[in-house]
């Protein structure tokens, strides 16, 4: 029993860093042992109504993933937030090369239903393009990474980072896209 109210703001790479130290020293709202944060990389994502609210069922969940696979859903679950004003969370996705394929910073909320749990996604298209997934994905239609430049990320073959910031907590996650 999930639900969320998530704004975002897009950050430019150059821009995250900068953010990730101002979010640190200006955003004392949570207590980092008051929360805990897990992330997920999944072949498949859906939204559901529950009588709580929104949940999201994510399947065949992993570490490695092929450069066939239409998308890889970056899930964040956030559990415990207890505060009415929500917390602030900044999300990185770095290829293997290190370079930043999205950045962003989100303001989160519980909704009064969830149990303090709230949930972001991040949808990578890898074999298929963001247009396709935006037509056959239509609940996560903004959250659909648009890649600006550079080489297709089903070419970016290697070990991914995802980094998720939660007040001056690192939250690290790697999965492999790998072989053709």
């Amino acid at each position: 029993m999930m639900g969320c109210r998530k704004t975002a703001s897009a950050l430019r790479p150059v821009a995250v860093a900068g953010a990730i130290i101002a979010a640190l020293l200006l955003n004392p709202h949570v207590a980092v042992a008051d929360i805990r944060v897990t992330i997920d990389a999944c072949k498949s994502v859906r939204r559901l109504a529950t009588p709580a609210g929104t949940d999201l069922l994510t399947t065949q969940c992993g570490r490695r993933f092929s450069p066939r696979d239409p998308y890889i859903a970056i899930v964040t679950r956030i559990k415990d937030v207890t505060q009415p004003q929500g917390i602030e969370a900044i999300v990185q996705i770095l290829d293997p090369s290190q370079a930043v394929v999205e950045g962003y910073r989100l303001g989160l909320t519980a909704e009064p239903d969830s149990g303090g749990e709230i949930w972001d996604v991040a949808i990578l298209p890898i074999a298929a393009s963001a247009r396709d997934l935006a037509l056959q994905l239509t609940d996560f239609r903004a959250d659909i990474v648009q890649v600006q430049s550079g080489r297709p990320l089903r070419e970016r073959l290697g070990t991914w980072t995802v980094r998720v910031t939660v007040n001056r907590q690192l939250y690290p996650f790697t999965f492999t896209l790998e072989g053709n």
